[in-house]
């Protein structure tokens, strides 16, 4: 919204609702507000990348200042089940390995973005109203990996400023958000790609971990946020008063913002260095791989001072 003054009546109208956000019953009567079907057209397949566009990057460029830069993924290392495809001496002659590594992407574990085709909507359809066999293909990460994710990123420290602290399963509020931003100094736009840090990394879990509580659904919509991202993986689990929705930044943000979810950043060496400079805001590359019909992929994002 360019209108300042529409942009502020949106939002009063807004906050009544989001307050209202405390179990199912009220997060599914809140569903038609936070559907961004048709947002962008009825082919769209990119969700709320589309407000990141090309003159916000351009504007975003201008966070590199320093040339500093600090990888957002983990480091996994291989196990194990890492399996040789042959032997070295098979590959004597051509001094090296060939390796196969094998890794589930989704979980808690490995460092990736969620495409788009990765949770159905109540109705069993994905994100814009795409049916599964139309939408396994356009909603791919490929879609995504065509152009890349580059533009302005905020990290909200929340495990820094948080007076209280973070703890595992706690449920991070909107009041929260807004506090912590204020506490940096930090202004968000439209567009920008949200990073969220809980301090938890890998406490967090599939049966308890930190995140986002479903009312800030309304927030990240309320402000316009193009993709969003955790130390974990977004969703505060358990919730009281939510079971269908437990999940609602995968169930909910998805399929029916178009919210691309980016889970299990590594924030820590960001968090040491935005606040060794007093600044939380920074340029994001982001690289998915290209693959049609896949619902998420490894990433290694990168923060550019």
């Amino acid at each position: 919204m360019k209108n300042p003054l529409l942009l502020l009546v949106f939002v009063l109208l807004l906050s009544p609702l989001r307050a209202q956000l405390s179990n199912d019953r009220q997060l599914a009567k809140a569903l038609p507000t936070l559907m961004n079907w048709g947002q962008w057209g009825p082919d769209d397949q990119l969700g709320t990348l589309n407000y990141l566009t090309d003159s916000l990057v351009i504007l975003a460029a201008q966070e590199i200042q320093t040339g500093h830069t600090i990888s957002l993924a983990r480091t996994t290392s291989i196990t194990d089940q890492h399996v040789m495809q042959g032997t070295y001496e098979a590959y004597k002659e051509t001094h090296g390995l060939r390796d196969f590594v094998g890794a589930v992407w989704h979980g808690f574990e490995l460092t990736h973005l969620d495409a788009l085709n990765h949770v159905f909507a109540d109705s069993g359809r994905l994100y814009n109203g795409y049916d599964l066999v139309e939408g396994l293909s356009k909603l791919s990460i490929d879609k995504v990996a065509a152009h890349g994710i580059v533009g302005r990123a905020v990290l909200v420290d929340v495990a820094r400023y948080l007076p209280e602290g973070v703890h595992p399963g706690m449920p991070i509020y909107p009041h929260h958000l807004d506090q912590v931003l204020e506490k940096q100094n930090t202004m968000l736009r439209s567009g920008d790609v949200l990073m969220v840090r809980t301090g938890l990394g890998r406490s967090n879990s599939r049966t308890l971990r930190a995140g986002l509580h479903p009312s800030c659904l309304l927030w990240i919509k309320d402000n316009q946020v193009s993709m969003l991202g955790s130390d974990g993986d977004s969703d505060a689990y358990p919730v009281e008063g939510f079971q269908k929705y437990s999940n609602a930044f995968h169930t909910v943000g998805i399929p029916y913002l178009g919210l691309p979810l980016l889970d299990n950043a590594e924030l820590e060496a960001l968090s040491e260095y935005c606040f060794s400079q007093r600044r939380y805001t920074f340029f994001i590359t982001i690289a998915p791989w290209r693959i049609n019909g896949a619902s998420s992929s490894p990433i290694n994002p990168i923060a550019i001072f």
